[in-house]
């Protein structure tokens, strides 16, 4: 299955290993946005790259099965890649829903787990009824 993870963009080393995992259990990343890096650029250049990014982002977002949003208090971006998916009606798999508390977590293509490991377990049996 093909699958974007978003999160808080200072969660990079830990969304990393979670995108490994889930390479790992057989499903393909559509963007690892976990090396970018917006330091010592400024002015135009700052604006160049920062189309760059967002527009892998929103390629990662549109090209995916599923999107994994491992939730954070303090996200932002995060809620604009999930909404992204939702206006495409692609389903959104939640870790930890109460983290961060959104009313459209409870939309119908939303599903809510408890840890990273249950997130990979479902999206395993997504795969396999999509199959």
């Amino acid at each position: 299955m093909k699958v974007y993870v978003a999160s808080k963009f200072e969660e990079g080393p830990y969304v990393k290993k979670v995108m490994e995992s889930l390479e790992s259990a057989g499903h393909t990343i559509t963007h690892d946005w976990t090396g970018e890096s917006s330091v010592g650029k400024e002015g135009d250049e700052l604006k160049q790259y920062l189309l760059k990014c967002a527009t892998w982002d929103l390629e990662g977002v549109t090209s995916c099965d599923v999107l994994l949003l491992l939730n954070h208090p303090h996200g932002k971006g995060m809620f604009t890649e999930m909404g992204i998916a939702l206006a495409l009606r692609k389903p959104v798999i939640i870790v930890k829903p109460e983290i961060a508390n959104n009313i459209f977590f409870h939309l119908p293509e939303c599903r809510s787990v408890g840890t990273v490991g249950e997130a990979i377990e479902l999206i395993q049996k997504m795969t396999k009824e999509a199959a």
